[in-house]
């Protein structure tokens, strides 16, 4: 199932999927299972963006292009970015206390070229960061990250649907 046509006059993509889009990239189907908790895209610390902050983010690893279509299909383009704790990840996987809500504004097919040549199909995301989050318990791992959202501090709750995981970041 492909994006409506009114879905596609929102995110101002038609000119763009019509023109350039592999069909493999275009499937965000509404009939595939949802999830529990945010799909997130893990960064380093430096790359997080604090909330009001916009940026083109290029994604094109496996995982992050499966967390970008299931926003698109089903959280209205809501997305997290979440910092790995790379102290912890030495010993077991961790995530710090701290992530930030994206919301897609736009976004168009792309091509990633990797150091040795060969290309796949990729994203460029034009994003804003909304709000921040606690990241709770890893719900899954594959065939992307989600985690359970918490509020941070006084900010009130992140606009996913489900922010009911406790505090533990432990995968178990």
């Amino acid at each position: 199932i492909f994006f409506s046509p009114m879905q596609l006059v929102l995110l101002g993509a038609l000119p763009l999927l019509v023109q350039a889009a592999p069909p493999s990239l275009l499937r965000f189907s509404s009939m595939a299972p949802k999830v529990q908790g945010l799909g997130c895209i893990p960064v380093s610390l430096e790359r997080l963006l604090a909330p009001g902050l916009r940026r083109t983010i290029h994604l094109y690893d496996s995982s992050c292009l499966a967390a970008f279509r299931h926003a698109i299909a089903h959280t209205n383009g809501t997305l997290g970015h979440v910092v790995l704790n790379v102290e912890r990840e030495r010993r077991q996987f961790g995530l710090l206390d701290v992530g930030c809500e994206l919301r897609v504004l736009e976004w168009r097919a792309s091509t990633h070229t990797s150091k040795f040549g060969d290309s796949s199909p990729s994203v460029l995301a034009d994003v804003i960061a909304t709000r921040r989050f606690r990241p709770g318990k890893v719900v899954q791992f594959e065939p992307f990250l989600s985690v359970g959202v918490e509020p941070f501090g006084g900010e009130g709750a992140p606009s996913s649907e489900s922010a009911d995981a406790p505090a533990d970041k432990r995968a178990d």
